[in-house]
């Protein structure tokens, strides 16, 4: 028997099993460990100068939420050398509708171009700009992360 009591729900001796079910299997769908979500993170490895300072690799180091997938993303690198700007922007994308995240770190490595006069350098006179850019298959969304400006150290 059921008795309501300041909004509670109270079982007497008389319950069955299926009752005692039912109300377990809507304990665990309701908790909220059930439905717990992993916030986007996203950070910037270490850039690697590639042949002749043509190009820099740029790892995106990142967790995500496994309901979500990993769409696409770009990075751009300024690097100031004496009065010489070295700059370049590069991307990647995955096949609609992306690749699931796994819920645990994960990296993908972004090409970057030098696309002026200029090649990159080693040192730490760079900064570096990043997002990730993750597809919600059932919301149909696209959400963004993204890093702005963040100072970083080229190494060969």
């Amino acid at each position: 028997m059921c008795v309501f009591r300041n909004g509670l729900v109270r079982l007497g001796v008389v319950a069955t099993s299926s009752v005692v079910g039912a109300l377990g299997a809507l304990a665990l769908m309701s908790s909220p460990a059930s439905a717990q979500t992993i916030s986007t993170q996203l950070a910037i490895g270490q850039v690697q100068l590639g042949p002749l300072g043509a190009s820099v690799s740029v790892p995106l180091v990142f967790t995500c939420d496994p309901s979500l997938n990993v769409a696409f993303g770009d990075a751009s690198v300024t690097q100031v050398s004496g009065h010489k700007l070295a700059q370049g922007t590069g991307f990647f994308e995955n096949t609609f509708p992306g690749l699931p995240c796994t819920g645990a770190s994960e990296t993908v490595t972004v090409q970057v171009p030098a696309t002026g006069s200029f090649a990159f350098k080693s040192g730490n006179k760079a900064t570096a700009s990043v997002d990730l850019n993750l597809f919600d298959p059932v919301s149909g969304t696209i959400s963004t992360t993204s890093i702005t400006g963040q100072a970083i150290t080229i190494t060969k």
